[in-house]
Order: C-alpha cells, then sequence, then structure tokens
C-alpha cells in the first residue's frame, strides 16, 4: 500500500485541500500512511526534498508539486502499486511536464535512470518524452563514475530501429567518459544515418577532450 508524504505551509491557498483530500484517502484505506509538514517550521524537509513551490507531495518514489484533484491523486496511487511501473508513471510525469520533479527524484534515487532508458526503448516514443529522458541524464553529466553503469542500456539503444533513438544513445555515450564508450561510439561512425554518426564523432570529441 502506498505511503504518502506532504509538504505544506501556512500561506498556501490550496493545501488545506490537499491536506483534507489525503486524509480522506487515509480513512478510506487508499494510503498505507500520512505524514503532512509545515516547512515553515521545518525548512530542513523542504532543502531535504529541494522544494521549490507547495504543495508539494510524494507518494511512494514518485514526487509532485502543485494542486492535485482527489481523481488524480488516486490515479497516481493506482499507477505507484501497478506492479512497479515505474516507466509508466515516469513517462505520465514527463507527459505532464513535470521536469523538475522527475529530475530532483532521479538525483536522490539513480536507479530511475534505467527506466527511463527503458522508456526510451520504447516505440514511437513521442518527443516531449525524448527530450524529458536527456534533460535528465544531462544533469547528471558531472557524475560520469554513475552514467557509466548505464553504457549497456546505452549500447542497446545504439542498435534501435530509430535513428533518433540511436543519436541519443551516442550522446549519453559520450557523457560517460570511458573507454568503453569510446568503443561503442566508434562504432557507431559507420552508422546509416549521417545524423548518428555526426553525434557519434561530437560524443567523441567531447570524451576526447574531457
Amino acid at each position: 500500500m502506498t505511503d504518502a508524504l506532504l509538504l505544506v505551509t501556512s500561506t498556501c491557498p490550496h493545501c488545506s485541500a490537499m491536506m483534507k483530500q489525503l486524509s480522506e484517502l487515509l480513512k478510506e484505506g487508499v494510503l498505507g500512511r500520512l505524514e503532512m509538514i509545515n516547512i515553515g517550521s521545518r525548512p530542513e524537509v523542504a532543502a531535504r526534498y529541494k522544494v521549490r513551490s507547495v504543495p508539494w507531495l510524494k507518494l511512494g518514489e514518485l514526487e509532485f508539486s502543485g494542486a492535485m484533484t482527489r481523481q488524480e491523486i488516486e490515479q497516481w496511487i493506482q499507477l505507484t502499486e501497478g506492479q512497479g511501473d515505474n516507466e509508466k508513471a515516469l513517462t505520465q510525469q514527463l507527459k505532464d511536464g513535470a521536469l523538475d520533479d522527475v529530475v530532483s527524484m532521479a538525483q536522490r534515487h539513480p536507479g530511475i535512470l534505467s527506466d527511463l532508458l527503458s522508456i526510451l526503448a520504447g516505440t514511437n516514443v513521442p518527443l516531449t518524452i525524448r527530450i524529458g529522458i536527456s534533460a535528465v541524464l544531462e544533469s547528471f553529466e558531472d557524475r560520469p563514475g554513475l552514467l557509466s553503469a548505464l553504457i549497456p542500456a546505452m549500447l542497446n539503444l545504439t542498435a534501435h530501429e530509430d535513428p533518433a533513438t540511436r543519436a541519443d544513445a551516442c550522446h549519453f555515450l559520450g557523457m560517460t567518459r570511458s573507454d568503453e564508450a569510446r568503443k561503442g561510439l566508434e562504432d557507431c561512425l559507420e552508422d546509416p544515418e549521417m545524423m548518428v554518426r555526426e553525434i557519434a564523432r561530437e560524443s567523441l570529441e567531447e570524451s576526447s577532450g574531457a
């Protein structure tokens, strides 16, 4: 059963409604646990989660900024309990434009990055989702060691049927600055699509200059 953490302030015009909705869901047994914190009194909690606006809600491992209806909260609860379907939930967050929430979440839970690469491995991935995934990965550019753990998944993407996905994979491989990634990028210099070859070449140059 999903646990919830709600961060509020005493001056927030939407927080009381969120508090009421979540309290009702707790009483009805839809939530397993509910913790509500006024960050005016506990600013360290806001700092820990890098909260920029309230109401701020954490459902399981998913995080949301802004007011939500009861129906939206229930839908997200169902997703969090849908056999661990993180990919579906993350896709929806990116569709909703909650990029900052996903980036913040990934910084604290880097395991989410593999879920994002799995999303990219799908077919007909919308451009907004692709851009969002790239933005999240790019937020880890200063942590190439962590990105290196994802090299096998990135290399798999270099064989994807979609040229744009192969190009994204080359970009990500360049950010790892590793010898293993450079070998994969060198192979991509033979890709039939010029776009992929160009990204692979640029990534090799950047990686060599790092």
